[in-house]
């Protein structure tokens, strides 16, 4: 008790300030503790002795701080694992179509190919793969170069636009790759769906699917 009779109490600032610092996975409310503590300990110390709870600004100011960053760090290595895994499958989705497509296995093929999103017939697959073989060899393997996530036709939909690097028994060429990201049952990651891949061969040359038909126009005669 001061002299004057009145009662030190504890800062509820402070109080609040230590709350809000160790609120799980929330790094912006946990950094707003940190700053609170600041705020609390300042009052306190400007309190003439009315105020207590030093200790707790502490705990708020340095607990907040190291969870805030805690969180953060954690939060951006779980999103660089999930990029791993998301590429992982994407090459594995566009391995196996490129590997069956160029050995004549349409029915195969295409069940790595979104046919809702893309539709796609075995006869286009088909003359796809022997275009592929008969320009480069026979086909050795893929690899996705980069990944980029992209809206889809609704918010629910994702799409992921990929450079590629393929290699055939000629060598390696670059293409690109589109994939629809689909949420099966019974499993709690996407799973990547082909819905466009070109293969670069020379200057303005490329094999894609689906097959891009140019438009020429019409002379109407009269």
């Amino acid at each position: 008790m001061k002299a004057d009779g009145r009662v030190p109490t504890i800062s509820t600032l402070a109080i609040v300030a230590t709350v809000l610092a160790f609120i799980p996975l929330c790094p912006p409310v946990n950094a707003l503790g940190a700053v609170l503590g600041i705020m609390a300990w300042r009052r306190i110390r400007e309190s003439g002795g009315l105020l207590t709870g030093s200790r707790l600004c502490v705990v708020a100011i340095v607990g907040g701080l190291l969870l805030s960053l805690a969180t953060l760090w954690a939060a951006q290595a779980f999103a660089s694992w999930q990029q791993k895994i998301q590429d992982r499958d994407m090459a594995l989705v566009l391995d196996g179509f490129l590997r069956n497509t160029t050995s004549g296995d349409q029915e195969r093929a295409i069940a790595g190919w979104s046919t809702e999103d893309a539709p796609l017939a075995e006869d286009d697959i088909h003359r796809f793969g022997e275009e592929l073989t008969a320009a480069f060899g026979e086909f050795e393997s893929v690899r996705i170069g980069t990944s980029e996530p992209v809206s889809g036709p609704s918010l629910l939909e994702l799409r992921v636009n990929c450079w590629i690097i393929v290699r055939f028994e000629d060598g390696e060429h670059n293409g690109s790759a589109r994939f629809a990201m689909k949420t099966m049952m019974n499993q709690f990651t996407l799973t990547p769906l082909l819905i466009d891949v070109r293969i670069e061969a020379g200057a303005d040359v490329e094999f894609a699917l689906p097959v891009v038909v140019e438009e020429t126009d019409e002379d109407d005669s009269t």
